[in-house]
This record gives structure tokens, C-alpha cells and sequence, in this order.
């Protein structure tokens, strides 16, 4: 419901009910004692009924218009606190957007994908493997990263740097067969592990040479980053996500 024709019409309505009083029980005679012995009768004009009423007109035209003003500018507050609510809130989803940028120890980047079969022996299908790179920048916010140079099958957090999954052509982790991996990066090496400082960026390349138990569909997907703020095991890990940016092509192998 219009709030403005709320408020305005109970006020036409008391003022339009004042005004057939006024019509209905103004006198249009009035008596006026002369004696004891007699009376007089006077009609009273009708021109100052018309411009009693009249003046009221005045008087209700002016009242409305005051409240519409008022309303208007009631409207037009309510309009600016509902853009400033719009306003801060976007500006709160912004801030806890960035907060979780800071949150995260590293951000993984510019990431490119390939898949290739290598084909060992033409007279044997079953010496053939798939060959799987991920490319991908890491970043680190808020701290220094520290990556064991090295790889592991599966989705645990343990010692390994970078974790890695096969997946069957359905998009199902398939555990079996053999894949053995490698790290490359031009990261800063300390000791097995390599560094990354703070506000630093660095690149690395993840190869899987996967030989499957069966002939089939498959593909590579980088799993996890785990990291560490110092020289010592990972004691985090994040998941890569979106999944299908850091999953190769499938390949038949």
C-alpha cells in the first residue's frame, strides 16, 4: 500500500467531515433577543457560508500538500538508507572477499594443462602411457612458503609437496596401475624444499607418467598444495579449485 495515501486520506477524510458540518449545521437564520415583549429574525448571508467553506478548502489543500512534502522527503530518506545498506554490504562482501585472498597462504595461478600418449612399442599396447602436465604460478600472501620437492598419489596431507590424482574417463579416482612424478620450479631451493618468499611469485610444472593396469580413459588432476611457514613438514594444505582448471584432457592409454 502507498504509504503517502495512507497518511493523506484520513486527513481529507476529517477534513472533508468538518466541512459537511459546517454546511449541514451552520444556522442560516440567527434569532436575536430585542425585548422580553418580542424577537427578531435575521437571515444570515449565504456568502459567508461560501466563504467559510471556502477557506477551509484552502486551509485542506494546504494540509495535503504539506504531507505529500513530507511523505516525498520520507521516500526520498528511505531511498538514500536503502543505498547506503546496498552500498555496505557489497562493501562487507568485498572486505571478507579479500580476507579470504589474505587468508590463503598461496594462490595458484596462470594454469595451463597438457596430455600426451607415449607410445613404447607399436607391437605391444600395453607398454604405452599417458603422459600429464600441469602448469601453474604460486604466490605467497601474508607469510613465507616453504614445498617439499616432491610428489604423492592420493588426497592426504603428509610429507609430499603436491599432491596428485588419476582419474578414469567417468571422473572417478582410480587408484591402480603405476605413476611416477616429478616437480620442476624456479623457485628458490632450500635444502629438499623450495622457497618462496613473502609477496613472491614462483613457477612450477608438475609431470605424471602414469602406465594404467588396464586399457582405458584417464587423466591427471593436481589434488593439493602442501606448504609449511618454515623449514619443517607441511602443516597446511590447499585444495586446487576450481577441480576442472588444474585436470588434464583424457586420453586413451
Amino acid at each position: 500500500m502507498n504509504t503517502q495515501n495512507t497518511i493523506i486520506l484520513p486527513a481529507a477524510g476529517i477534513l472533508a467531515a468538518l466541512l459537511v458540518s459546517v454546511w449541514l449545521f451552520t444556522p442560516l437564520t440567527t434569532v436575536h433577543a430585542q425585548t422580553s415583549s418580542e424577537t427578531s429574525i435575521e437571515v444570515q448571508d449565504p456568502e459567508s457560508q461560501i466563504a467559510l467553506m471556502l477557506s477551509l478548502i484552502s486551509v485542506l489543500q494546504q494540509l495535503l500538500e504539506l504531507i505529500q512534502q513530507r511523505d516525498a522527503l520520507l521516500a526520498e530518506d528511505s531511498t538514500e538508507e536503502e543505498t547506503k545498506e546496498e552500498m555496505s554490504q557489497e562493501d562487507e562482501e568485498e572486505a571478507e572477499e579479500e580476507d579470504e585472498e589474505e587468508d590463503e597462504s598461496e594462490e595458484a595461478s596462470s594454469v595451463t594443462t597438457s596430455a600426451q600418449l607415449i607410445t613404447n612399442s607399436d607391437a605391444d599396447l600395453t607398454d604405452d602411457e599417458g603422459q600429464f602436465t600441469v602448469e601453474f604460478s604460486l604466490t605467497a600472501f601474508g607469510e613465507d612458503l616453504y614445498i617439499n620437492r616432491s610428489s604423492d598419489r592420493g588426497t592426504s596431507l603428509g610429507t609430499a609437496g603436491i599432491n596428485f590424482i588419476i582419474e578414469d574417463g567417468a571422473g572417478d579416482e582410480d587408484a591402480t596401475g603405476s605413476a611416477v612424478a616429478a616437480i620442476s620450479s624456479d623457485a628458490d631451493r632450500e635444502g629438499s624444499q623450495f622457497f618462496i618468499p613473502e609477496g613472491d611469485s614462483a613457477s612450477f610444472t608438475l609431470t605424471v607418467v602414469y602406465d594404467p593396469a588396464t586399457e582405458g580413459f584417464y587423466r591427471m588432476q593436481l589434488y593439493s598444495i602442501n606448504f609449511a611457514s618454515d623449514s619443517v613438514d607441511p602443516t597446511d594444505q590447499i585444495i586446487a579449485r576450481p577441480e576442472e582448471r588444474y585436470e588434464t584432457d583424457i586420453i586413451s592409454i
